[in-house]
């Protein structure tokens, strides 16, 4: 059966509003629930009052989103500023008492003169620069963010404070912290970071409703109430005596127009003013740049952002926001990836989940200052440690051990020196590393560098281009001047046989585009690397054309007792094993499921035929995101069935509550819509609901109903099907492999037995 078409991309302006609203008004939503927290938490850390943050996430959707190239993304304060801003408000004099308002307005006029220069940048299309820095000096920012607010926001958690100034000097002094902790603040603060480590865990769709930070509020409000944190001044516990205050509540003005303050552009001609107006508009455009080539990746319309008109958006914003007492707009990856999964199909969610903030603060502003600190802590802890998880660094390592070495280097010197100087010192140490790798001298490789040279042939649909020289971050907007011209529908081959060096940042901005490609029915092929060397079996890993390997100390393969345990099932039925990490799972990019969850790899493949009904099958381990930047990592174990019937495509799964809901107001996914006429037990979503209707028969339904329901999914060319965000054990693989035998009898009772030799390779396929 042919592959179903591609998801059409939802109508844009007014008739997308029209068409689509229902959609975007429950992203919003959620996108709400999880920018309320986020926003206060984001001002209260960066040394602003709370309505600072309130007020940006508002401009950044009804200022932004008239303005802005990105068609699904959320705006609004980011976290990759709270440094920034932080240290504007200590260099105006914001560490003395009662100065703090008075040095937040000097910054509020940075941020103004920061949103001109970036509308500026902008309008000159400059937006591409943001593509000059490499992807792991950028990861290296990211974790040195991650570490800054969770130094500054653990003392808050443990009910202490800090003297310390410097970002190492916060981090060492955790364990006096640690020693003057607080016990009730301790308790809120410990229970909602546990509710946000344990909700991803939870597959139920109903509770997923509400994002992890408004089930933190939920918990946290009356629990503070309960221990009378605005109330009492204190409480004894084993005979010590412990301070309370409404210090320790969200301080949230009784008018909100209280909350509006005007910037103070008197430090103007200083130089700490120009070093917070270069900080913000150098790090609001590259967070901007960032998160929407990363949104991009996970819109399922596969819609393209215009950079510079984004940065044009932002910067107006920022231009009102500086003007309005609010902190800088940025396009935020974590909250545009909630608006994604929750199926916002246009810009509008972003307006709407701005008018429910803004119904949110005048309306609900009494409960907002029940909020205690200690919850946002615990949202902004988890969200620091996100940015720089044990995860962060071991996927640098696969990416290459030098990956993480400029990783590291970033991290370390942005946390002793700034973020500007963290940012020059990795890209300086990147090239360096890149010098001494290809063996040639600094003025040798910065001039191959500067020649380098993209030769293009073309012929009909078919175009050849052929680099010759150095490619890596610095010379990649050269080459992305040589690809924009090329339509997307065209077969075109890189060939980098005449390239001494092939940099991480170069190729994952070239497998990004051949998705592109993929999904416009044209492709991007790159040829010529046989002969080139890396440290690592990631495919985008740094290449060099000969010269001497340089690899990590390889160690023995240690199975672990579930791999053992697999092998020998294998042996037991004439499978085949492979324990192998395979990156290559592009196939699982046609099925629904991981149009908005990355897919990073796959292992632990077992692999067979039902020879009843020539089907080869597929069962392995996967591992893949929700999210971009704030991932979260999921693994799970599913099989795939390569069929080469006629079966419409769908998605069932058990229904619950959320799926009643989500029909009764006409919710979409992608371009699938709720079809639950067939069960009471579980829900279909299709494009077609009469092919579907007509291809599941009673004796279907009978079937679905008597087992255990499975996320089953077909595409057209292939049925996937797993139970649940674990790994199976070898009796759930068994299970499952039942499972598929028993669905193929089901579903295709009378199909015709081929032959192995007589199958086409697409058919053969596992």
């Amino acid at each position: 059966m042919p592959k179903p078409p591609p998801p059409t991309p939802p109508s844009s302006g007014i008739q997308g509003l029209r068409e689509h609203w229902r959609n975007d008004l429950m992203a919003a939503f959620s996108v709400s629930m999880v920018a309320l927290p986020l926003s206060l938490g984001i001002a209260l850390i960066s040394g602003a009052p709370a309505t600072a943050g309130l007020f940006a996430a508002m401009i950044g959707g009804f200022v932004t989103t008239f303005v802005r190239g990105s068609h699904i993304a959320v705006n609004g304060p980011g976290n990759g500023l709270i440094a920034v801003i932080l240290m504007g408000v200590m260099s105006f004099g914001g560490g003395v008492p009662g100065q703090e308002i008075a040095a937040f307005k000097y910054v509020l006029a940075a941020i103004v003169v920061a949103g001109i220069l970036q509308t500026c940048i902008g309008l000159l299309k400059l937006g591409k620069l943001g593509n000059i820095f490499p992807s792991s000096v950028i990861h290296g920012i990211l974790a040195a963010i991650g570490l800054i607010i969770l130094g500054k926001q653990v003392h808050v958690a443990l009910g202490a404070k800090t003297a310390a100034k410097s970002t190492l000097g916060v981090l060492m002094d955790i364990p006096n912290s640690i020693m003057a902790v607080n016990p009730y603040i301790l308790l809120v603060s410990a229970l909602c970071l546990l509710i946000l480590v344990v909700y991803p865990r939870i597959q139920s769709k109903t509770i997923h409703l509400l994002p992890a930070p408004m089930w933190v509020l939920i918990l946290a409000i009356p629990l503070a109430w309960y221990l009378q944190f605005a109330t009492a001044e204190s409480y004894t516990l084993f005979g010590k005596v412990y301070p309370l205050s409404k210090d320790l509540m969200v301080p949230i003005p009784k008018s909100l127009l209280d909350g509006f303050l005007l910037p103070d552009f008197s430090k103007i001609w200083t130089l700490p003013f120009w070093s917070v107006v270069f900080s913000i508009t150098l790090l609001s455009s590259i967070e901007t740049l960032i998160s929407i080539k990363a949104i991009d990746k996970l819109d399922p319309y596969h819609r393209e952002t215009d950079a510079n008109r984004e940065l044009i958006g932002v910067g107006l914003s920022s231009v009102v926001a500086g003007c309005l007492g609010g902190l800088p707009i940025v396009t935020v990856i974590a909250r545009s990836s909630v608006n994604i999964n929750n199926c916002a199909h246009t810009r509008w969610s972003n307006f709407f989940q701005a008018v429910l903030l803004l119904l949110s603060l005048l309306l609900f502003a009494p409960v907002i200052r029940m909020v205690p600190m200690a919850a946002l802590a615990a949202i902004l802890i988890y969200t620091g440690y996100r940015l720089s998880a044990p995860k962060v660094y071991k996927d640098a390592h696969k990416k290459g051990w030098e990956q993480l070495l400029f990783l590291l280097v970033t991290l370390f010197a942005t946390l002793a020196y700034g973020l500007v100087p963290g940012l020059l010192s990795g890209t300086a140490f990147t090239l360096l590393f890149q010098i001494i790798r290809t063996g040639t001298s600094p003025s040798t490789f910065l001039r191959s560098l500067w020649e380098t040279s993209f030769e293009r042939k073309e012929e009909g649909e078919v175009v050849d281009i052929a680099p010759v020289g150095i490619v890596n971050f610095g010379n990649i907007l050269r080459l992305q001047s040589a690809l924009d011209g090329v339509p997307t529908k065209k077969q075109v081959s890189l060939n980098f046989a005449k390239a001494p060096l092939l940099d991480l940042t170069v190729l994952e901005y070239l497998q990004s585009l051949s998705e592109k490609f993929r999904h416009a029915g044209g492709k991007l092929q790159l040829l010529g690397t046989e002969h080139h060397q890396s440290s690592s079996s990631y495919p985008q890993a740094l290449r060099v054309l000969g010269g001497p390997v340089i690899t990590a100390p390889e160690r023995p393969v240690r199975m672990s007792r579930r791999q053992r345990e697999m092998r020998e099932l294998a042996d037991q039925n004439g499978w085949h094993y492979c324990l192998e990490l395979d990156w290559d799972a592009s196939y699982l990019k046609n099925f629904a499921f991981f149009e908005t969850r990355p897919l990073e790899y796959k292992e632990n493949v077992l692999s067979g035929r039902y020879e009843e009904f020539g089907v080869d099958w597929e069962i392995a381990d996967l591992t893949f995101d929700e999210g971009a930047i704030l991932v979260e990592e999921f693994h799970t174990t599913v099989q795939i069935l390569f069929h080469s019937w006629d079966i419409p495509a769908f998605v069932v799964e058990r229904e619950e509550l959320y799926d009643r809901l989500m029909e009764y107001v006409g919710y979409e996914e992608v371009d699938l819509k709720y079809f639950t006429k067939l069960s009471s037990r579980f829900v279909v979503k299709c494009c077609n609901g009469k092919d579907v209707e007509a291809f599941f028969t009673k004796e279907h339904v009978k079937f679905f109903e008597a087992n255990d329901i499975y996320h089953l999914e077909s595409n057209g060319e292939a049925l996937l099907l797993f139970r649940r965000f674990r790994l199976e054990r070898p009796q759930g693989i068994m299970n499952m492999h039942k499972f598929g035998k028993a669905l193929l009898e089901e579903l295709c009772p009378n199909a015709p037995k081929i032959p192995l030799e007589e199958q086409t390779p697409q058919e053969r396929r596992a």
